[in-house]
């Protein structure tokens, strides 16, 4: 799979969860797909590491029961080997405390013969942290 392929792959898949398209968003992931946010599990609940669309899918519900986003964003795509990094925005709600967030997360997609293996999401997790304890 080349460069060009693997960007288009991640870029349907943003398409996807753009539409709430789970069916898309699942058969792009492979079977034993990784998905994780480079923070402590115990102080960040979606952190992970989550494996497999089980695991994905667990990861995703509780993104949504602690996190209310309302806006979110894939600004700049870069693709090389077998690696798509995204620079995107996401700005919300913390369910846990009501505070208002807006993070720049990184976002390291890795493609193996056009499915995704893994995510790794890096951004502030202290800032994170913060917006998700209550006062």
């Amino acid at each position: 799979m080349n460069e060009e392929a693997n960007l288009l792959t991640i870029q349907q898949l943003y398409a996807a969860f753009g539409k709430g398209d789970m069916k898309t968003i699942l058969s792009l992931q492979a079977k034993d797909v990784e998905w994780s946010v480079a923070a402590p599990a115990d102080l960040i609940p979606w952190a992970g590491p989550v494996r497999g669309h089980d695991g994905l899918m667990r990861f995703m519900k509780i993104m949504d029961e602690s996190l209310e986003a309302q806006k979110s964003e894939s600004r700049e795509y870069f693709a090389k080997d077998d690696k798509v990094v995204v620079l995107a925005y996401e700005k919300g709600r913390a369910k846990s405390s009501g505070k208002p967030y807006e993070i720049d997360p990184v976002e390291v997609w890795t493609l193996r013969r056009g499915k995704i293996t893994r995510l790794r999401v890096y951004y502030d997790t202290a800032y994170m942290v913060s917006v998700l304890r209550p006062d």
